[in-house]
């Protein structure tokens, strides 16, 4: 045995450069399972720790105080606390975060007291524990000039004063919505997390959404003043069950948590906003996006990105970050629930996996027994079930061939169709009109956009763009989703009046769905234009989006 408060040894590993370092502490010899060695860790991040991501006061919205937040997920949480850093371990956590007042901090937990406890200096601490066993990536902290609002019976949103009303309007309709609607899916599985917050964090802020336990990381970008983008917290609220209940033992089963919760989002679309023919169209919306995102990848001679499973071995998953494996995954998913008779054999199939594998982390082996163990005893045939092509949907490049269009076609679909056409068709736009999308949800237009940027009229006329633009407005719309298209489509017709556009717009975000694209379709376009645009925005972007670019436009 070791003496309470003696010193121990320990290793370090060699600098592997995407893993780190390895921390080695030999344990006693005669434990058994169940028993506990408690392990005190001395240690501090430093400023290149990657997880962490600091504000000075004006980058941050009040421009009065300094913010920091963590995003853990991949591989980072390892530069915030020494860990297993890996998803297929699980653990409770407590944290005490100090902070100077007028600051508040906030985590992915409970809070352990009402109000934070005043330390001798002034300074204010908040301690937070969450109960349940999870990944390391959800460990997650923030602190700022924080207020909440409640929006909710079990929901407040927080964010810099600035913003909290325009958050609490964006969110206060649906999220309680959206949290009974996925319950009612899981009927066998209760949410088991208590609150759900959200925390409504700076542009800069790589992500759309990160599902920390009760306590959502929500981009600003996502705030519309028209409620246009909230599927992303139907997202994150389904990752209460895929994901943070039922976890991908490894990343390259990434598709386990990622393409089963973009499912799960339509299901609850389907639920809460517009029904049956909404949620196919939201899974042809994605099969849109999936097809431009791969024909990308395949223009860069990179088929690897576009499996279900890619090789990562000793690749940083966020290098290898993409839609693949949330759309090609909910594509599969889809595929599965056709092949087995319709949505509702696949939930009552998804609460048996779940009830089974709730708290463990798994792999896509361990998925694929259990679904056909569960449906050739529940009525489907040998032969459908060996019809599989797992292999192909796994481990080949691109969309494996099949009909979905067929399937998915709607009254939604049909509606975008006739607008196409007439993109696609127009001599010089003076046919085009504001009324064209008057009627159309922005996820029509986001259809639109994406299947004119596949087809093959592309480069696009510059006429016509002049047109669209100034019947449609595409360059300030305040839905970013629109608005990053219709750059992308400018910049790959070489549209000269987009830069300037794209400078600005690059200026404001820092999601990596938008930042990425833009910059590689600028850099195709004017690679000096785009050196610039670095140069004068990349300090604000994220780790994770300067190790992607820093190379390729730093020079």
């Amino acid at each position: 045995t070791v003496k309470e408060g003696a010193l121990v040894n320990y290793t370090q590993s060699s600098v592997h450069e995407v893993l780190g370092t390895a921390l080695s502490v030999p344990l006693p010899q005669g434990l058994k399972k169940g028993d506990t060695h408690n392990i005190r860790i001395y240690y501090s991040t430093t400023p290149q720790s990657a997880a962490l991501q600091w504000f000075e006061p004006h980058q941050t919205t009040g421009k009065k105080h300094p913010y920091v937040y963590t995003q853990g997920e991949a591989i980072l949480t390892r530069t915030l606390v020494p860990c297993m850093d890996t998803p297929s371990v699980k653990t409770p956590y407590s944290i005490s975060l100090i902070v100077p007042p007028p600051l508040v901090a906030v985590a992915s937990g409970t809070p352990v007291t009402s109000s934070p406890v005043v330390e001798h200096d002034g300074w204010l601490k908040y301690s937070y524990h969450q109960k349940n066993e999870i990944p390391s990536y959800l460990i997650a902290i923030a602190a700022g000039a924080l207020k909440s609002k409640k929006i909710g019976p079990r929901s407040s949103v927080w964010t810099e004063e600035e913003l909290l009303e325009a958050a609490a309007f964006e969110y206060s309709q649906h999220t309680e919505q959206f949290v009974a609607a996925a319950e009612s899916l899981f009927k066998d599985i209760p949410y088991v997390w208590g609150t759900y917050d959200l925390l409504v964090l700076p542009s800069a802020f790589p992500y759309g959404g990160m599902e920390n336990p009760q306590l959502t990381f929500l981009n600003s970008s996502l705030i519309t003043g028209d409620h246009s983008l909230v599927d992303v917290v139907a997202h994150e609220i389904a990752h209460s069950w895929s994901g943070n209940l039922v976890t991908n033992a490894s990343w390259t089963d990434f598709w386990l948590n990622e393409g089963f919760t973009m499912y799960l989002e339509r299901l609850i679309l389907d639920k809460v906003i517009g029904g049956e023919d909404y949620r196919l169209f939201h899974i042809y919306l994605g099969l849109k996006e999936l097809t431009r995102v791969v024909k990308d990848f395949q223009s860069e001679n990179d088929g690897e990105s576009t499996k279900l499973r890619p090789n990562l071995t000793g690749i940083d998953p966020d290098d290898k970050f993409s839609i693949v494996p949330y759309e090609k995954g909910c594509l599969f998913l889809y595929y599965l629930e056709l092949l087995v008779g319709g949505k509702n054999k696949i939930i009552e199939w998804l609460n048996h996996f779940y009830l089974q594998h709730q708290r463990q982390s798994i792999t896509s082996e361990i998925m694929k027994q259990n679904f056909l163990d569960y449906f050739s005893s529940h009525g489907i045939s040998s032969e459908k079930l060996s019809s599989i092509d797992w292999n192909t949907w796994w481990y080949g490049e691109g969309i494996p061939s099949f009909d979905f269009e067929s399937h998915l076609h709607n009254h939604y679909s049909s509606e975008c169709e006739s607008v196409i056409q007439k993109w696609l068709n127009t001599v010089d736009g003076s046919d085009l009109s504001s009324n064209d999308i008057e009627h159309f949800k922005p996820s029509q237009v986001m259809f639109s956009l994406d299947e004119i940027l596949t087809s093959t009229k592309m480069p696009f006329n510059h006429k016509v763009l002049d047109r669209m633009e100034q019947h449609y407005r595409f360059f300030e719309s305040k839905n970013v989703e629109i608005a990053y298209r219709f750059l992308g489509l400018c910049l790959k017709s070489k549209y000269a009046p987009a830069v300037k556009k794209v400078w600005e717009f690059l200026g404001v975000h820092g999601r990596g769905r938008y930042v990425k694209y833009l910059y590689n379709v600028l850099n195709e376009y004017d690679h000096g234009e785009a050196v610039k645009v670095w140069a004068e925005h990349g300090c604000r972007y994220h780790s994770v989006i300067k190790c992607a670019f820093e190379n390729k436009l730093n020079k």
